[in-house]
């Protein structure tokens, strides 16, 4: 029956856990731009102007091939067709190409000439489509057809054909427009010269290469962006280019795939981390139904934790999917040490219902104040400005008070339940037992006491340096170096990079009099700077080379040529009042895009009067949140400090008791700060957040410690008896929870992406270190500020410990007052519980 039983509950841990992760699916995906800057930020505001205006970060399919074979007659058909196709995919904004923008140019020409000639121009283009038609069925080649049509439109325009002759000189044209007239769309694309004009490098860059960009729509959340970039590369698959090869790649293409592997991650990596988490706790408690139940326990934290971030519309994104195995490790360490109080409590002969109750009460005070740190830490988050960050600390709130919540509530009752089925039970008589059970003794070495300053000075000296270091180590921002090496969209962009220089986009929004004569002289300008600055850079459309000239135009000759110059080729660039200047960066460390992107943001101090510019996209905003995670990760974590120590404050009233906690969570975060200066890493935009993360994650296990050295102080033990007695019966829970949450956030180092990998490793390292500090420091360390503000010796009998203002301190983890007295009877069971300690070893 118990098999029975225990698989029913494997087979619940197994269901709440799929609840949990549907759950994660479930949530709406966010658009990788907005968890870079807000839309309180410059670039953040400037960002959405623009993707509604012109549509998000581009997709660019890159044809090579030699440029007189990509636009003769049969490929510039075939590109039409093809960007034609992509324009109608869901979720495309606009899409600009060559075959389309040459089409246009034909367009516009034949519609101004229809406009200044009236009806002879559509006289003599019906003749031309006749003439032509019929030296194709008299098998005359391509050429020969257009010339052949060529030559009866001139004849039929009679006295209007100098006036037509004129008007394709004025288009710069070798006779009339059209696809299969290679003079045309040489002098469009080339002019007199023999490699693309300037102006259309961000068409075609070099006399090899010819780009289509495809503009998603606005909003579009990182799986939609993927599922756009797989639709797109099966269309360039399939498209039939004479002497081409297609290559499709982008930024928010490589942004989306690696923000989306983060889910898929830490999806595949969720059961290993509940096997090892579950391998530790059957180590440590060797009852394979309360580890289940414990487990359980831990995953019904997190599908409420999932919940409750949908319900406030948090979305899915690496930092709330990231703050899942904390959540898992909070509610754990919860549990663990529910449990052991329960067992304490059992032992010193309460009934089972009685036991839960009293280690509930005895817990809520201490496992209270842990949450409340996380939350305080996660609120501080929120000081960076940075909405990935605040999204991780919003979800660790939630976790923390989720998990408490849960613990707390169901965690009495299924120990009940483990304990009338056997499946908690101790397998000796207590009494023949040490006083804490598996977990309740844990006996420290001990350092002579010459060495005892000496070790304590180096540690202090240690953790100060690593506190110092950790504030001034660099944020990894490479996405090369964070995603998988293996990872096609990565791959793809480099291609794309190797073959047109760049991949990434710093987009400029322009609001204001955007037309005005002052406005495109500054925009030609600016362009020209721009790739003064470094030559990697590659000017996209400039509304000042389109509407411009040498001089400065007037206002007359500007708008001519708007309505002159096809819509098609100012669309990318104006939308009333507002414009758009790009720049192609390379893609490279996120460090040195920003530093061009800097360079270039510089420029726009002085623009025009009546004009607003800012810089805008995913290089601005990636440029704003390493810029903010960088200058604001020292605040942060003093500001973690300064909260969560408040906090502790305001509940003890008493510095000492306030500070002790903060000891081992300090000692936690400068080991882990020593420890990457010492291997020089730089961390990944989630391990930003460690040291506020650590340090509120850190702080319970020093509140553990604290609080059962004050218990058994409450009960009659001098500062020594007490410290000793705190280390031997919670030490070992304290152990087990430490060591049950770094084996779960090891797990992650088997992750494919390095945040995760670099993640989990830090938090391990902070965990396992905070857990040592805590055992072996906080008891000592509450003992000797005691032994420095209070004269020693017992407490007075009955009145608890005297505190140094005189009042008195009652029991803070809620035992039963078995007795009055000073110090304990030394028996075996008495100076191993507290519980027990006055009633001479009485179960």
């Amino acid at each position: 029956m118990s098999d029975n039983r225990r698989a029913l509950g494997l087979v619940g841990v197994v269901l709440v856990a799929v609840v949990a992760a549907i759950g994660v699916l479930r949530l709406s995906p966010t658009p990788v731009s907005q968890l870079l800057a807000g839309s309180g930020s410059r670039e953040g505001a400037a960002t959405e102007r623009q993707e509604r205006a012109f549509g998000g970060e581009p997709i660019v399919v890159s044809v090579t091939g030699e440029l007189g074979t990509t636009l003769s007659p049969s490929g510039l058909v075939a590109l039409v067709g093809l960007e034609g196709r992509l324009a109608k995919l869901d979720g495309v904004k606009a899409v600009f190409g060559p075959g389309t923008f040459i089409n246009q140019t034909i367009v516009q020409a034949e519609r101004l000439i229809s406009r200044q000639l009236g009806p002879v121009a559509t006289r003599a283009a019906r003749a031309a489509s006749r003439a032509e038609r019929a030296a194709r069925r008299n098998g005359a080649s391509a050429t020969a057809a257009t010339r052949a049509g060529e030559q009866a439109r001139l004849a039929a325009l009679g006295p209007a054909r100098e006036q037509f002759e004129q008007m394709l000189v004025r288009f710069g044209a070798i006779g009339m427009p059209s696809l299969s007239n290679r003079s045309y769309v040489n002098a469009v694309v080339f002019g007199a010269g023999v490699v693309p004009k300037a102006r259309f490098r961000w068409l075609f860059p070099d006399g090899e290469h010819a780009l289509i960009v495809v503009r998603p729509k606005a909003g579009l959340g990182d799986g939609e962006v993927l599922a756009l970039g797989r639709r797109v590369r099966a269309l360039a698959g399939a498209a039939k280019l004479p002497g081409a090869k297609l290559t499709v790649g982008g930024a928010p293409l490589v942004a989306a795939a690696v923000a989306h592997e983060v889910p898929t991650e830490l999806l595949r990596l969720a059961p290993l981390a509940l096997l090892v988490m579950a391998i530790v706790l059957l180590v440590g408690l060797r009852r394979r139904a309360t580890v289940l139940a414990l487990l359980g326990l831990a995953a019904a934290a997190a599908t409420l934790s999932v919940l409750l971030a949908s319900g406030i519309g948090l979305g899915l994104t690496a930092a709330t999917v990231a703050g899942l195995p904390v959540i898992l490790g909070l509610a754990v360490d919860y549990a663990v040490q529910l449990h052991a109080r329960h067992r304490e409590l059992r032992r010193a002969g309460r009934a089972p219902r009685q036991a839960a109750i009293g280690a509930r009460r005895s817990l809520t005070g201490v496992l209270g104040l842990s949450a409340g740190a996380v939350v305080a830490g996660g609120l501080v988050l929120h000081l960076s400005r940075v909405p990935l960050l605040e999204r991780l600390g919003s979800t660790l709130a939630i976790g923390a008070v989720a998990a408490l919540a849960v613990v707390l509530a169901i965690g009495p009752r299924v120990l009940v339940s483990l304990d009338a089925r056997g499946g908690d039970r101790e397998r000796t008589e207590p009494a023949a037992r040490p006083a804490g059970g598996r977990l309740g003794r844990l006996r420290l070495p001990s350092l002579p006491r010459p060495l005892r300053p000496l070790a304590i000075g180096a540690l202090v000296v240690l953790v100060a340096a690593g506190l110092v270091l950790s504030t001034m180590s660099k944020v990894e921002s490479d996405v090369a170096r964070l995603a998988p090496g293996d990872l096609p969209e990565l791959r793809d962009a480099q291609a794309v990079q190797r073959q047109v220089g760049s991949v990434g986009e710093l987009r400029i929004a322009l609001r204001g009099d955007v037309t005005s004569p002052a406005t495109i002289t500054w925009l030609r300008s600016l362009g020209s700077q721009a790739t003064r600055i470094d030559r990697r850079i590659v000017p996209g459309p400039n509304l000042g080379e389109i509407l411009g000239g040498d001089g400065t135009p007037t206002r007359k000759q500007v708008d001519g040529l708007l309505k002159l110059v096809p819509p098609y080729l100012v669309a990318p660039v104006l939308d009333g009042r507002q414009a758009e200047l790009s720049f192609g960066i390379p893609f490279v460390d996120g460090r040195e895009q920003a530093a061009l992107a800097e360079r270039i943001s510089d420029r726009l101090a002085d623009p025009p009067a009546g004009v607003r510019a800012d810089p805008a996209g995913l290089v601005a905003t990636a440029a704003y949140s390493l810029r903010q995670l960088e200058s604001t990760r020292h605040w942060l974590l003093l500001a973690c400090v300064l909260l969560v120590g408040g906090l502790l404050f305001v509940v003890r009233r008493s510095w000492s008791r306030a500070l002790v906690p903060l000891v081992p969570a300090l000692a936690g975060v400068g080991v882990a700060g020593l420890l990457v200066a010492l291997l020089d890493l730089r961390l990944s935009p989630m391990a930003a957040a460690l040291e506020p993360t650590g340090l509120a994650i850190g702080v319970e296990f020093g509140l553990l410690m604290e609080a059962r050295y004050e218990a058994f102080r409450a009960r009659g033990l001098d500062p020594a008896a007490a410290a000793r007695n705190a280390t031997r019966t919670i030490g070992r829970a304290v152990a087990l929870s430490a060591a049950t949450v770094a084996a779960g956030f090891l797990v992650l180092a088997a992750s494919r992406l390095g945040m995760l990998q670099q993640l989990g490793l830090l938090v391990a390292v902070e965990v396992i270190v905070c857990a040592v500090v805590a055992v072996w420091a906080v008891p000592r360390l509450a003992a000797a500020i005691e032994r420095r503000t209070v004269a020693p010796g017992p407490a007075p009998r009955g009145s608890g410990r005297r505190r140094p203002d005189g009042g008195d301190r009652p029991a803070r983890d809620g035992s039963p007052r078995e007795g009055e007295g000073g110090r304990a009877p030394r028996s075996p069971a008495a100076e191993g519980d507290p519980l027990t300690a006055t009633a001479g070893g009485r179960r």
